[in-house]
């Protein structure tokens, strides 16, 4: 798909730069008091036979440099384009005394479950500067989704939701929410990869034989689908298994 995409974007460039060349060619050919004749009249270029296949170099030669400056354009655009509107990344692992979990097992021990914390750990790769400004300004942030008929999710200190300013709140409507750029500074030269961890604590509610996990949506205070677009995510889920009593 890729491939054919520029294939077409060639074809494009080759037909704009032959059809400029054509229509302004043929203007000047239609009019025996142009320039160009004048030119060759007055040094002893008279024959209309010779006028035209000099003419018809002259047409090569700008269709082949009107080329060559559609594609320096055409790169440039790219180069702005990657530059300034490059896609942020984001991949998501759990780990559990830092091993990566991707499945927790609660087993029941004296008739309840143990709570386990889990770090949530971002790896964020930064986009464009236009990119990371627009998001930064909508507010990008990724929101955790749970069944809390099964199991009950609270972060480590439950006192940060309560902060205004923390990167990780309850919003209205009662969903944990982590901000992707809360604390990144606009304005640095630097674009490598950076690492932020969230730490939270699952428990399932009674033991009970039963499954569930816990999933995460890249979104953001407003304008969601603009930030989906500016986004390229690796966003999977946490699964959860427990075992019923004996």
């Amino acid at each position: 798909m890729k491939k054919a995409l520029l294939d077409f974007v060639k074809s494009v460039r080759k037909i704009i730069a032959t059809f400029v060349v054509t229509f302004f060619t043929a203007i000047i050919a239609s009019n025996n008091t142009n320039i160009l004749y004048d030119f060759l009249n007055r040094h002893g270029y008279s024959d209309s036979t010779i006028q035209k296949v000099i003419l018809s170099g002259i047409i090569a030669v700008v269709v082949g440099v009107l080329q060559l400056i559609l594609e320096l354009l055409y790169k440039v655009l790219l180069w702005i384009i990657k530059k300034y509107f490059k896609r942020l990344k984001v991949d998501i692992n759990f780990k559990i005394n830092n091993r990566n979990k991707e499945l927790i097992k609660f087993k029941p021990v004296g008739g309840e479950y143990v709570e386990e914390q889990v770090d949530i750990e971002l790896e964020i790769v930064p986009a464009g500067k236009i990119s990371m400004f627009i998001l930064k300004i909508l507010g990008l942030q990724i929101e955790i989704f749970f069944n809390p008929q099964i199991i009950d999710v609270t972060l480590v200190n439950d006192r940060e939701w309560l902060n205004e300013k923390a990167s990780t709140r309850v919003n209205e409507e009662q969903a944990i929410c982590i901000g992707v750029l809360e604390n990144y500074r606009l304005g640095g030269l630097s674009m490598k990869p950076f690492m932020m961890t969230e730490s939270i604590v699952i428990l399932p509610k009674r033991v009970k034989r039963d499954t569930a996990y816990i999933d995460f949506k890249l979104t953001s205070v407003i304008g969601s689908k603009i930030s989906n677009a500016l986004c390229d995510s690796n966003l999977k889920e946490l699964n959860i298994e427990c075992e019923g009593g004996k």
